[in-house]
Formats: structure tokens, sequence, C-alpha cells
């Protein structure tokens, strides 16, 4: 059975991009435990480091010219993901970036990305920035939930909703990924955010995550 252009997209474009970066999270978080038992400190900074190394190429690559769009558009989501998870794991002993500094710091290098996105970032590093925000944005979002929770109950029910309403949204895409998206490029900003539900919802359910 040979597979139509639009199938091949779908598939590549869409559904690998989630998948691809699902499991990145999960094997990033689940190599650490193992690492620190065996190696100890210098194993995980070693690790740390390596994650960091490959964010810095994929980020390179996303402004190569000689690469097809598609695939620096790729090569952003996945050094975003590496970039961030690199800061992440070097962070969560001191837990500054989702402290209050942290949140005004992440904030402020947002809204400098929102003014630079159209006109100066080429679309590789809009995917690369877009996903590391993400992941950013969706530990914030239940960490601000589980603060005011201690203060206002109505937030714990929210909390409570958040990971059924992410995998509701996340559903929302799936469906408009596959029967609306028209371009490669339009189905891979689909799967990017199928994935951000994804993550708020793992994150939402496996407190480990957070």
């Amino acid at each position: 059975m040979k597979l139509t252009e639009t199938q091949k997209s779908l598939a590549l474009d869409g559904l690998l991009v989630i998948l691809a970066m699902l499991l990145v999270v999960l094997l990033s978080e689940l190599l650490v435990h193992p690492i620190v038992k065996q190696f100890g400190p210098s194993g995980l900074l070693v690790y740390t480091l390596g994650l960091l190394a490959l964010g810095m190429y994929f980020l390179d690559r996303t402004i190569s010219p000689s690469i097809p769009e598609c695939q620096r558009a790729w090569h952003g989501a996945m050094g975003g993901l590496l970039t961030w998870t690199f800061i992440w794991l070097n962070d969560q002993s001191a837990q500054i970036l989702i402290g209050q500094d942290g949140a005004l710091w992440m904030l402020t290098g947002t809204l400098v990305i929102a003014a630079l996105w159209k006109r100066v970032l080429p679309l590789g590093v809009r995917f690369f920035f877009l996903v590391f925000s993400m992941n950013w944005g969706a530990r914030m979002l239940l960490q601000a939930q589980s603060i005011l929770g201690q203060f206002w109950p109505v937030f714990r029910q929210i909390y409570d909703f958040t990971g059924y309403i992410a995998i509701f949204l996340a559903v929302i895409g799936l469906l408009w990924m596959l029967f609306r998206a028209r371009q490669r490029i339009m189905r891979m900003w689909a799967g990017i955010w199928i994935w951000f539900f994804i993550l708020v919802a793992l994150l939402a359910f496996w407190k480990p995550l957070l």
C-alpha cells in the first residue's frame, strides 16, 4: 500500500514530532536517577552538558540555508526541548525558574521574542524558542495553580481538572491536524501544540516531572 504525500506528512511532520518530543521528555527525566546512582554528580554534569551540546547543535542547524524549511523547524523544536531540559535539570535544586524572579525574567524574554517573532527570527529559531517557552509555561501554570490553591480552594479544583482539559485540547488539536491542516508546516505547528497539551497532562498527573 503506497502512502500519499499527505499521509506521509501527517506521519512525519505531525505524529512523529509529538512522539519524538514526548520520548525526549520522558527519557531525559527517567535517565537522571540511574546516572546519579551509577556515576554521581559528575555523571549528571556530563549528562546535562551533553544535552546542552545537542541543543546548541540543533539550534545551529535551524539557521543553515542548505537545510529544507521543515527540517529546520524539526531541529528548532528538538533544540529548544533539549536546551530547556539542560536548564531545568540544573535548576531543580534551586527552583529559580518557577520562582518570582525567574518568572519575571522568563516573561521578559518571552515578550522580547514575541516582538522579534515575524520580522527577525527564522522559522527554525521560532520553533526553538516556542518549545523552550512552552516547557516553562506548562510548569509555571501548574505551579501557580498549586500555590494559589493553598489560599483559594477553587484553584485546587482547577488543578485537578487541568490534566483532563489538556487531554481534551490535545484531541481537538489532533483532529484539526488530521482534517484541517493543509501544509506541512501547519502540521508541525499543530504537532507542537498537541505535544504541549500532552505535556501539561503529564505534569498534572505525574508529579515527579514538575
